[in-house]
């Protein structure tokens, strides 16, 4: 199982947002390809970034630190946020960005989705942003009609091999994570990464024996409440 720090992006900041709040915006560095080299020197072999402008409003504030990123780190990046067309998704691939979240778009745009998926296999992820078990999008502004649990199902008919799953009521919380949620995601036939709510060393314990692909943290990291590197031996010696 991989760990990913993540690096949200907002306002060519590195930032965490509480449950997915543009209202509530804590800054925790001001030059994200510093720190992105840091976890980088601690052994990580991939880092989770989110472009949250681009989430918001198509904004492309954060376009040349992700460039940065993609050419500048020997470690890959897998980024997520405002990937609405194919246009771009070619685009950021080109740049040297290893894997993309698609999240949005695969809720609207399944044509674009699945030739997406056709083109670039594995490195096409489906990011699946949850609030009460129920598919939310926009940078999580809005809540669709779309059952989390059924979404995932319907991905792995597409061919999408990996999903990042972030349950948004717990994310930036450090309120640690619901194992069974996971457990319940890691049936569904796609490869599963989770996302929100790891506050600690105990919370990696507690997914370590499901077969996930991996798990994303970020607040806990930036507020010392878990370290990079006791976390990378936990998981390589469980």
């Amino acid at each position: 199982m991989n760990l990913y720090p993540a690096i949200d992006l907002y306002n060519q900041n590195a930032v965490r947002l509480l449950k997915g709040s543009f209202k509530d915006v804590t800054v925790y560095d001001f030059d994200p390809v510093a720190l992105a080299k840091r976890f980088e020197a601690m052994g990580v072999n991939r880092i989770h970034v989110v472009d949250l402008n681009g989430a918001k409003d198509g904004s492309t504030i954060n376009e040349t630190i992700i460039e940065t990123l993609a050419t500048e780190l020997s470690v890959p990046i897998q980024l997520g946020g405002g990937i609405r067309s194919l246009e771009k998704a070619r685009r950021l691939l080109e740049v040297g960005v290893d894997r993309i979240i698609i999240g949005s778009m695969a809720v609207r745009d399944e044509a674009t989705l699945k030739r997406l998926v056709e083109t670039y296999g594995a490195r096409i992820v489906v990011g699946v942003d949850a609030f009460e078990g129920m598919v939310a999008t926009d940078g999580w502004a809005t809540r669709e009609k779309v059952e989390a649990f059924e979404f995932v199902k319907h991905m792995a008919t597409l061919g999408v091999q990996t999903i990042v799953y972030t349950d948004i009521a717990k994310d930036g919380t450090l309120e640690g994570v619901d194992p069974s949620l996971y457990e319940k995601l890691s049936r569904l036939g796609v490869n599963v990464i989770a996302s929100g709510g790891v506050a600690s060393i105990e919370d990696i314990k507690a997914l370590q024996g499901l077969p996930l692909e991996g798990i994303i943290t970020g607040k806990a990291i930036y507020e010392g409440k878990l370290d990079i590197k006791e976390a990378l031996s936990c998981l390589q010696n469980g």
